[in-house]
């Protein structure tokens, strides 16, 4: 520890003295995580927020439920995202073992109860689809539905939707994901092939960029890596061309023969569409295979005489396209409330159509809108009715119409009438409580990366406390831009006194 000091702090002869072993090290950083952990609950104790959960298991096949929580900070104007606690589900030392509904609910509550923050301040909460966290019974959030009336609950729309594509996607050839993996894993560990791709990239004046690995169980890695083989498949074209009579491996070949398929590149560049009103498995809603919208793109290679010749294959493309997008259609309107008013009233919110006179007509009132989410607002609804109706008529600047809609909310809550008195102070504390109310836990997917990169083979003793400190430490040194722009905070430096 002594020389890994004198290394950070060539310039201070104080901090290169400072030496401390593993325990000291291990108490000392859970005592810090601990002060920003209370920084956060201090915010939770006096602002509305969020829960949002999920689940992981890291290196050492340990299972965790992870809290987090979502608020606007009403004193650092800002909207925020937070790890609260990490819990290890099978602790045997806990009264509550496992990932049953009532177990997870009561791990919740408790840490709510446990910080002393008020429930009354819970407003939101989002996880994935589970059925031990939404079910319809026995589940978190049919207790919580229970326990806090008008709790406003979110299946997350990421999971929903990657559900409905991994649906859809069944009715589309498989040899399409096989080539994205296969180009991957071909490239994955050797050297010698990634310096030969790079002289292809060269040749053809392409940006040298890696194959992109399409992990099974984060969904936005596929696109990225769809989108890195069609920004690379000339080259990728050209080096297995080359090799293919060299090497003469098995693996290669199902590789040369998808990049010499004419359809493998209009699977990979067909656009996505709306889903309709009506119902979309009806013959007589489907428009005719030639008039089927597939992309510019698709257009335009159809044009090409290699495809206009190959007429079997392209209506093969256009039929199947269609019956992909039949079956996403119904994969939305099954998993999704689209009668659900919030998401119409919210999208009211918009900067563009929240100063706009036309909004007016349409919701001439937000009582449906604040009845809606009953936790949010607790102020006098006719107070709230008259900003709403009297914002298309006041001048709001151009330097807030400009901002983000966080910033124009904040903004728009600090105007004055000419006597000193704030126009839009309710309806500006509405629309970002509303704001605030998770609509995906993708917070958590972030956080499960972040403790993958801190708990690793090489140090899976880490236990659940000194995890989670270091992961509210990272998160808050990555909250003020880096390391350098850190400044603890006078708890934290009384914490450090404690040390000496």
């Amino acid at each position: 520890m002594v020389n890994l000091c004198k290394s950070m702090f060539p310039d201070s002869a104080i901090a290169q003295a400072m030496s401390m072993k593993r325990t000291k090290c291990t108490d000392l950083t859970k005592a810090l995580g601990t002060c920003i952990s209370n920084e956060l609950v201090s915010k939770l104790r006096i602002n509305k927020f969020s829960v949002i959960i999920d689940e992981t298991t890291d290196v050492s096949s340990t299972k965790c439920l992870t809290i987090f929580v979502k608020f606007f900070d009403q004193e650092a104007k800002l909207m925020k995202t937070g790890l609260l606690q990490l819990i290890d589900v099978y602790d045997e030392n806990n009264e509550m073992v496992g990932s049953t509904g009532e177990n997870l609910y009561n791990m919740i509550v408790n840490t709510l109860n446990a910080y002393n923050i008020p429930l009354d301040n819970l407003v939101g909460f989002a996880a994935d689809g589970a059925a031990n966290i939404m079910g319809g019974n026995n589940s978190i959030s049919s207790r919580l539905r229970e326990v806090f009336p008008g709790l406003t609950i979110f299946k997350c729309i990421c999971h929903s939707i990657h559900l409905c594509a991994s649906e859809s996607v069944k009715h589309l050839p498989r040899h399409c994901e096989d080539l994205i993996r296969n180009i991957f894993t071909h490239f994955a560990h050797s050297a010698m092939r990634k310096y030969e791709l790079k002289l292809a990239q060269t040749f053809l004046d392409l940006k040298p960029h890696k194959i992109l690995h399409a992990c099974t169980t984060r969904w936005l890695s596929l696109h990225a890596a769809v989108e890195r083989v069609l920004e690379q498949w000339d080259a990728l074209k050209l080096y297995f061309s080359r090799i293919e009579d060299q090497e003469r491996l098995k693996s290669v070949e199902p590789i040369v023969r998808s990049l010499k398929d004419p359809s493998i590149f209009l699977w990979d560049l067909v656009d996505k569409a709306n889903i309709v009103s009506f119902d979309p498995s009806l013959c007589t809603n489907h428009m005719p295979l030639n008039r089927v919208y597939l992309g510019s793109k698709v257009h335009g290679l159809l044009q090409l005489e290699e495809y206009n010749r190959d007429h079997e294959m392209v209506n093969d493309v256009r039929t199947r396209c269609r019956e992909f997008l039949i079956r996403m259609c119904q994969q939305l309107k099954k998993r999704f409330d689209l009668d659900n008013k919030f998401f119409y009233m919210a999208s009211f919110l918009d900067i563009k159509k929240v100063l706009q006179s036309k909004p007016r007509e349409l919701l001439p009132t937000l009582h449906d809108f604040s009845m809606s989410v009953p936790r949010i607002y607790g102020g006098n609804l006719q107070d709230l009715d008259n900003e709403w109706r009297n914002l298309d008529s006041t001048f709001i600047p151009e330097e807030i119409k400009s901002c983000s809609i966080t910033d124009f909310y904040v903004k728009l809550g600090g105007i004055k009438d000419n006597e000193g008195i704030l126009m839009f102070n309710n309806l500006s504390q509405f629309a970002l409580n509303v704001l605030s109310l998770p609509t995906t836990n993708t917070a958590a997917e972030r956080l499960f990366s972040k403790l993958n990169l801190i708990k690793t083979d090489n140090r899976n003793k880490l236990l659940i406390p000194a995890l989670q400190a270091l992961t509210v430490i990272s998160e808050k040194v990555r909250g003020e831009g880096c390391c350098y722009n850190f400044k603890p905070t006078q708890p934290m430096i009384e914490c450090l006194g404690n040390f000496e």
